[in-house]
């Protein structure tokens, strides 16, 4: 579930017939989504995923211009065995940066690094 409570349902971008011929957007959203899709998919070829550190990135299955990452920390490093989840909205993509939402903060509780807060 998102912070508004609604609830996700993500396919994997490269293996997704919805994504490749009928993915929805927002209403408002001017988003390129042959150029969105591209990127995605070149995901599952580019995104690091090593037994130690990974990134993992996952499209809304009724919006592809909502997607969910999980990064997890690094060994040596201050967030090593640490998961990390991110929601990114990438309305009007590529031409507006994309919002990115930090959910990892235990409800608000926990703070990593000031440079993931607003």
């Amino acid at each position: 579930h998102n912070a508004k409570g609604a609830s996700y349902r993500y396919q994997h971008a490269a293996s997704s017939s919805k994504l490749k011929s009928g993915a929805k957007t927002s209403k408002s959203s001017t988003t390129d989504l042959p150029k969105l899709y591209k990127e995605l998919t070149e995901f599952q070829l580019n995104l690091p995923v090593d037994k130690h550190s990974a990134i993992f990135c996952r499209a809304l299955e009724s919006d592809m211009t909502k997607v969910r990452v999980l990064i997890t920390g690094p060994l040596d490093s201050p967030y090593a065995f640490g998961c990390f989840f991110f929601d990114i909205e990438m309305n009007d993509y590529p031409n507006k940066a994309p919002i990115v939402n930090f959910l990892t903060t235990g409800q608000g509780k926990v703070r990593f690094n000031p440079n993931l807060y607003n």
